[in-house]
């Protein structure tokens, strides 16, 4: 993921993956529980959104992708959007509350 330059994913964890590594995508919304994350995300500009579960979505996700896949110059400010914005030390921050929380005192 890290050396595509453009990856188009289902709008689940996969996400902050692709966040972290700095890959612009087109999101693809399969679950409810997945909009309003996507929307956040494309609200940033490192992405597009497409509903996944809509009539005519396996064709509106190829117009979508095509479109920026055409457009280096798009695509460079996407993943420009993405420096900083996630820093991949989340699971490591848990891990620290975690061990926090269970250590007696």
């Amino acid at each position: 993921m890290a050396q595509a330059g453009l990856a188009v994913s289902a709008a689940g964890t996969t996400t902050g993956e692709l966040a972290a590594i700095g890959t612009p995508a087109v999101l693809v919304t399969i679950a409810g529980n997945q909009l309003e994350a996507a929307r956040q995300s494309e609200a940033l500009g490192w992405c597009a959104l497409v509903a996944g579960q809509t009539e005519g979505a396996p064709e509106r996700i190829a117009d979508v992708a095509l479109e920026l896949w055409t457009d280096p110059a798009r695509r460079r400010i996407m993943a420009d959007k993405l420096v900083g914005i996630v820093d991949g030390q989340g699971a490591l921050r848990i891990a620290r509350a975690l061990a926090e929380a269970v250590t007696p005192r």
